[in-house]
C-alpha cells in the first residue's frame, strides 16, 4: 500500500492534476446519493485497511467531503441526504 501512496503523491505533484477542473455530467439522483454515502463512509471509517484515508491527506479529505456536499446541493439532494443519514444512524 505504501507503493500506491507514493505513486499517488507523485501524480499529485503534477501541475495539471492540481489545477481546477469543471465537470458537467448527468447522473441519476440515486447514484449521486450513493456516491456521497460511499465517500463519506470511506473517509469516516477507522478500518486500518482503508486505502483512501492512507493516500489522501486530511486536508484533501475535507475538500473531498466539501465537493460531495456541493454536488448534493447542486442536485437539490442536500436535505434529503441529511435526512437519510439521520435515519440510517438510527
Amino acid at each position: 500500500m505504501k507503493e500506491v501512496g507514493r505513486i499517488f503523491n507523485a501524480l499529485l505533484s503534477l501541475e495539471s492534476l492540481r489545477s481546477q477542473v469543471k465537470l458537467d455530467t448527468r447522473v441519476p439522483g440515486y447514484l449521486t446519493l450513493v456516491l456521497a454515502m460511499a465517500v463519506e463512509y470511506t473517509l469516516s471509517s477507522n478500518d486500518p485497511g482503508n486505502s483512501l484515508r492512507k493516500i489522501v491527506s486530511e486536508e484533501d479529505q475535507v475538500k473531498l467531503l466539501e465537493v460531495v456536499m456541493e454536488i448534493l446541493k447542486k442536485a437539490g439532494l442536500e436535505e434529503f441526504y441529511k435526512q437519510l443519514k439521520e435515519i440510517s444512524q438510527g
